[in-house]
């Protein structure tokens, strides 16, 4: 178990009032390191020659 925060337990407890807001920032910065690297290695293969390996 986690202990969460008296904001957030305070809110899930009067959730059908207001909505829950649950931030995690590590979770939000490795999905934004994964689709960074998504887009880069999109991009590499619409741009570079055929045959290119990015590795």
């Amino acid at each position: 178990m986690f202990a969460m925060r008296s904001r957030t337990r305070a809110a899930i407890a009067a959730y059908p009032v207001a909505p829950v807001i649950y931030r995690r920032p590590v979770l939000r910065t490795l999905t934004g390191l994964m689709l960074g690297g998504m887009t880069a290695l999109l991009i590499w293969l619409l741009l570079s020659p055929p045959g290119a390996d990015p590795a």
